[in-house]
Formats: structure tokens, C-alpha cells, sequence
């Protein structure tokens, strides 16, 4: 599992692009302080692998394993923002039955009215929404209203025109996730 030419292409934009990132001011994470302390280059990592058990009982989910990567970053000074913009950022990578490779994903996460936290992919890509689970190692992925997320499938050259709509099917609307070892999400900090 490697961070995929088009999902790093999407966090590049992201971090180079004050304008179209979502800057979210210090103490205003709201929930998102939750699940990750706001401190420069700080990430924590969440992963949940399906067992035979699970898929049996919900025989209409497709999706096998996630792994999720929520991280803090803060951008240098620039003339718009001279204390230097804040954002979070996510990466995704799911195993889908009846996909050989793992497919991948990238954006950003803000905080919303009502306490919600969404995450979306750049260029009208879907999101998802996040949340902790009650407890202090579990979160929440589930779909949002946009129902999608676009994620690409392998990497490679062609990774840009190989993008796959992950929706919801009746038994993949919300992921249970467990806060897992930095080693787990390892790979979603690989370039190619």
C-alpha cells in the first residue's frame, strides 16, 4: 500500500494552496482536538481489517479493510496568513471485494456546526464524516450526504484517469476503526 500518484497530487495541492484549503484557527478544531491534538506534524493512525465472522454476518459489505491517518499541519507564514494557516488532513486506503488492488484517497477535515467533522476529497471528490466511537481508541468513518468517495486504484502513471466511486452499500455506511501503530499507516506516507 503506497500513497497513490493522485492522492499525493490532491495533499499537494492542499498544502500549497492556502486559498483552497479550509484553515481552521487555534482553539477552533472543535471536535477534531479530540482525535488529534493540534501540534504541528502530528498524526495518529486508525485501521480495522474485516474478519471471516464480520463479513458473514454482514454479508453486503464490500469493503474488507481501512486504514485511516488523520495529521496536524501547519504551513509556513505567507502575506495572507503571516501567523501561517492550520489544516488537518486525511489519507484512506480500503480493500473492496472484487478489487485486486487497494484503493486510496486524500483531503482535508474541518470541523462543522453541530460538533461534526467532515473530510473531503478536492475537485467535488465526496467526503466522509468522522467522530469518536465513545471510546478513547475508536472512530466513526461513515459517508456523508455527498453518499461517495472518489479513490484511486493502485499506483502508477495512469492513476488520475483509474479512479473508483467508493459508495455505500447496505452494509458500508459506517466503518468501526481501532486507533492502531503509526507502523500500520506507514504506507500511506510512501511517495512514489
Amino acid at each position: 500500500m503506497r500513497l497513490c500518484k493522485a492522492a499525493l497530487v490532491l495533499w499537494l495541492v492542499a498544502i500549497s494552496s492556502p486559498a483552497l484549503a479550509q484553515s481552521i484557527t487555534p482553539g477552533q478544531e472543535g471536535a477534531l482536538r479530540d482525535i488529534l491534538e493540534p501540534v504541528p506534524g502530528r498524526k495518529v493512525c486508525f485501521a480495522r481489517t474485516y474478519d471471516a465472522a464480520h463479513l458473514q454476518k454482514h454479508p453486503k459489505q464490500k469493503v474488507t479493510a481501512v486504514v485511516f491517518q488523520l495529521k496536524y499541519y501547519k504551513h509556513d507564514p505567507d502575506k495572507e496568513r503571516p501567523e501561517g494557516q492550520r489544516n488537518y488532513y486525511f489519507d484512506m486506503s480500503a480493500k473492496v471485494k472484487g478489487q485486486k488492488k487497494t484503493l486510496h484517497t486524500a483531503g482535508e477535515c474541518g470541523p462543522q456546526d453541530g460538533g461534526t467533522i467532515r473530510c473531503f476529497v478536492e475537485c467535488d471528490g465526496g467526503g466522509i464524516s468522522i467522530k469518536r466511537d465513545g471510546t478513547p481508541d475508536g472512530l466513526l468513518v461513515g459517508f456523508d450526504r455527498l453518499g461517495r468517495l472518489r479513490m484511486t486504484v493502485g499506483c502508477g502513471a495512469d492513476d488520475e484517469e483509474n479512479t473508483v466511486d467508493l459508495t455505500p452499500g447496505l452494509d458500508d455506511r459506517t466503518f468501526r476503526l481501532d486507533k492502531a501503530a503509526t507502523r500500520i499507516c506507514g504506507p500511506l506516507n510512501r511517495k512514489n
